[in-house]
């Protein structure tokens, strides 16, 4: 079933099809925006229609003020989001993405066309990104924040190395880390199977920390772990996309 996606400013088309058996939606980590997932275009099955989701504050939205806020967020995407659900439905976090998701997918747990979560690179809620008595990553000052983000590597040194560009960048970023930071999640659990992906040298989210996802959900888990770091996003993307085929596959046997 389509709609019109002109109409729809949190959602980015990343391969349409006329009669799709399954919906991808991805939700990008922090800091990023939708076209990340461009290029998986090539990458997915012909069955499988795929959106990324467009947070404000980045890309073509941004002039609008950034969200830090989940329940506010959630105000705006769930009608979006009960739109894509009209068909069988897969949910992908990456990073702080999962966190989106995984709060978007407790939403709409009434509705069973919503098969699946597949968390990359992100540690559950319940788990500190800090140790106990330090700042949260969205409270630390501009310099240090700058910083940690920089470190993270998940940027083209042309955007990450431009101080001006960066310093433009800063408040949508640090929403960002906001939004996910302060998440508490519900306390009950989903009933779909969560499928994770990790990075083996990871020190964001440790494949440890990752399998505490089992705590969230009654439904089947499985972790795939590679060996790199936060972003095997770009450094194992065929390999995951591979992953992530055999799932969507697995959806309409």
């Amino acid at each position: 079933m389509q709609f019109d996606l002109s109409k729809e400013k949190y959602l980015y088309s990343v391969k349409p099809v006329r009669t799709p058996k399954v919906r991808l939606v991805c939700f990008p980590y922090a800091g990023g925006s939708a076209s990340v997932f461009r290029e998986w275009s090539k990458g997915l099955p012909d069955f499988v229609e795929a959106h990324a989701i467009q947070l404000p504050g980045r890309a073509n939205r941004l002039q609008e003020k950034p969200i830090s806020c989940m329940n506010q967020l959630m105000e705006e995407l769930i009608p979006v989001a009960k739109k894509l659900v009209e068909i069988p439905s897969v949910f992908l976090g990456y990073s702080n993405g999962a966190l989106v998701a995984h709060e978007l997918a407790h939403r709409l747990k009434d509705n069973s066309n919503l098969k699946k979560l597949i968390i990359c690179a992100r540690k559950p809620p319940h788990i500190r990104s800090v140790a106990e008595g330090q700042p949260l990553r969205h409270e630390l000052c501009d310099a240090d924040f700058l910083a940690f983000v920089r470190s993270l590597n998940g940027m083209p040194a042309e955007i990450s190395d431009n101080d001006e560009l960066m310093n433009m960048l800063i408040p949508m970023i640090r929403a960002d880390f906001k939004l996910g930071g302060t998440y508490q999640a519900p306390d009950a659990m989903l009933d779909i199977p969560f499928d994770l992906f990790a990075g083996e040298l990871d020190i964001e989210a440790t494949p440890n920390e990752m399998s505490e996802w089992r705590k969230y959900t009654s439904g089947d888990f499985t972790m795939k772990t590679y060996n790199c770091g936060h972003f095997f996003l770009n450094n194992h993307k065929d390999d995951l996309l591979s992953s992530i085929r055999k799932i969507l596959q697995g959806v309409v046997s």
